[in-house]
């Protein structure tokens, strides 16, 4: 059985980072399974963030529904990172699939890999209730036992990062500041604020997890 890591924290916590560090210690050259759909602007950058971030040693291969056909379409080929489990269970609810049944092949599939697969997600369910039914029932699907990626083969990083993790991060925090230049500075009301010389600063790119 290939081993299988789960990379989790919250939302901009470092999680894509750390994992593709992780993936890359594995192998000179990783896959990147990506679920995400740019449905509008923001997501659109982000996206364009997380791939100019990524260098020659990386194949894309985009997936927002179907991931254990990406799974299987890849395993072979090397270290698998699938960013995010998140946008994909988001995927499956609005386009009104069964991600109950895609939850229980997800986890049949990871045990029959030859390669390494890296699932980066976000944690759910410590805040209040959401106030909408979708959400709701977003939170309750998160947390069931048919889409848990759980079992011996999993290993949920939370981690002390590695010597390799570590280096990525430090020139990822020193490439940031580079660019960025952060200062603080006072506005009118005497409130002290951290202003950027470049306002599309990821902050992600450097920020160290509590877990990815």
């Amino acid at each position: 059985m290939s081993k299988t890591i789960l990379v989790t924290g919250g939302a901009r916590s470092g999680k894509s980072a750390i994992a593709e560090a992780r993936a890359l210690s594995l192998a000179p050259r990783a896959i990147y399974i990506a679920t995400a759909e740019p449905g509008d602007g923001e997501m659109a950058a982000r996206i364009k963030a997380h791939q100019d971030r990524r260098g020659k040693e990386w194949r894309t291969h985009a997936e927002p529904l179907d991931l254990t056909g990406a799974l299987a379409a890849t395993d072979g080929q090397g270290p698998r990172l699938v960013d995010c489990l998140t946008l994909w269970l988001t995927n499956l609810m609005l386009g009104g699939r069964d991600w109950q049944a895609a939850g229980r092949a997800l986890v049949a599939a990871l045990s029959d890999q030859a390669d390494p697969v890296i699932l980066v997600t976000n944690e759910v369910g410590a805040g209040i209730v959401p106030d909408n039914a979708l959400a709701r029932e977003f939170s309750v699907a998160d947390l069931s036992p048919d889409f848990k990626v759980n079992g011996s083969s999993v290993v949920r990083a939370a981690a002390p990062l590695t010597p390799e993790e570590q280096k990525a991060q430090t020139e990822a925090r020193a490439a940031w500041q580079g660019r960025c230049r952060p200062a603080v500075v006072e506005d009118r009301d005497g409130m002290r604020r951290t202003q950027y010389a470049d306002a599309n600063c990821d902050l992600s790119k450097f920020n160290t997890a509590g877990n990815q």
